[in-house]
Order: C-alpha cells, then structure tokens, then sequence
C-alpha cells in the first residue's frame, strides 16, 4: 500500500475514495507521512511519486520518511519542508543505525 498515492494520485482518490480521505485528514493534523515499500531493487529511485504534476505544492507541507530494504541493505529516503544541514540528518541516522546495531 502506498500512502503517497492514496494522498496525492488522483486516480487513486477515485479508486479508493474512503481511504484516500482519511489519510488526507491525518495529514492536516500531523503532516508526516510513512511509506515502507518493502523490498526494493537495487536501481529504483526512492520517492520517485513525488515528482506527480500538480502534487508540488502540497509536498512542501509536509514531511515524507520512505524507506524500503534491497537484500541486508535499509534505504532510507527523506524529504522535508525545510532547509536542514544534510550532514547533520545523516549523523542523526548513522546514530540510530549504530545503536540498533548494537542491540
């Protein structure tokens, strides 16, 4: 299931109208939305859905965290509606990754 297309495709608001509200109403309250998409290859491009015509102005809102694994491999993929030092959401991530290694 793919949140973003739920939100942000049109033909996916026709198809499934119900659900498609409802995530739209969550995402006015907390505007976060989490895609784990499963395994992926090893070519694909992450938040590659973004890029919809028309969707733009709505992704500026809002923060996407999507992640998918290839073999042993975690991608993680984030965009945000605000400038932020790509070094330092890297270290907060290696952070997270370090500790989670270490359980």
């Amino acid at each position: 299931m793919n949140f973003f297309n739920l939100i942000f495709n049109a033909e996916m608001e026709k198809a499934y109208p119900v659900s498609s509200s409802i995530l739209k109403k969550g995402l006015e309250q907390l505007p976060i939305v989490f895609n784990y998409l499963g395994e992926g290859r090893e070519d694909a491009e992450l938040l590659d859905n973004l890029h919809i015509e028309g969707t733009q102005a709505n992704v500026n809102k809002v923060i996407f965290f999507e992640s998918e694994h290839v073999g042993n491999i975690l991608k993680i993929s984030l965009t945000i509606p605000y400038e932020e030092n790509g070094q330092y959401i890297h270290q907060i991530f290696q952070a997270a990754s370090d500790r989670l290694l270490t359980l």
